[in-house]
């Protein structure tokens, strides 16, 4: 896959997963058993519990400020995302994520790897 097609897929994604209609069964089809998420340092394995966990919080207006997209063997990208959530009348939390993407061998991209981490400032 090109440069250019990866990086239209890659924005797909970051549009999907950041995108206003983004629910729990939609999260669903992002994970597999051994996709991992760490939040805040914790772990969270397979894609049920991941989905649990990130259902807790799909409430929150998210806005993205940045994304860096790289290449990474076998057609697969890191995505690197900065942005800030808002949750009612709280100040805004910052964070930065970062997804590993890879293809499944249906060649369907799904969430292999998935870090976050939030900052007040």
């Amino acid at each position: 896959m090109e440069d250019s097609q990866q990086d239209s897929v890659a924005q797909g994604f970051i549009q999907h997963y950041y995108g206003d209609s983004t629910g729990a069964d939609a999260l669903s089809k992002l994970y597999r058993d051994e996709s991992t998420l760490s939040w805040e340092g914790r772990k969270v394995r397979g894609g049920s519990g991941i989905v649990e966990k990130l259902s807790k919080h799909l409430h929150m207006i998210r806005r993205v400020l940045t994304t860096d997209i790289h290449p990474t063997r076998n057609g697969g990208f890191i995505a690197v995302v900065t942005g800030s959530v808002f949750e009612s009348d709280a100040p805004p939390l910052f964070f930065s994520e970062t997804f590993e993407l890879v293809l499944d061998q249906a060649s369907a991209y799904y969430v292999a790897n998935q870090i976050l981490r939030f900052s007040e400032d």
